[in-house]
């Protein structure tokens, strides 16, 4: 019986990468030829629809990515009620100084 030959890696994937061309080269024949068989409604309705699609992605990514910092918002609402009464001041270096002498 004998060994059959291994395949080096390179020819492994280069195959799967032709494979995944050629399939991709048929979902667009399919799709355009699907694209020439329809009337201009349907046209625009499938344009609509693949908008709608893309906003709800988008609009979902952007709520992923600010619920993440919803909650660290900073509010000077929160702000320690020892620090609130020295808010108002100004800094103890642009006062007066007392004259020497």
């Amino acid at each position: 019986m004998q060994r059959k030959k291994k395949k080096k890696l390179a020819d492994i994937i280069a195959e799967k990468e032709a494979a995944r061309a050629a399939q991709a080269e048929a979902k667009r024949k399919e799709d355009e030829a699907r694209l020439a068989a329809m009337s201009p409604e349907a046209k625009l309705a499938e344009k609509l629809r693949l908008q709608k699609i893309e906003e709800n992605a988008n609009l979902q990514l952007a709520k992923d990515m600010m619920g993440k910092y919803r909650r660290k918002v900073f509010y000077f609402s929160t702000i320690d009620a020892r620090a609130r009464p020295w808010l108002g001041r100004s800094c103890w270096l642009s006062e007066p100084q007392p004259s020497q002498g």
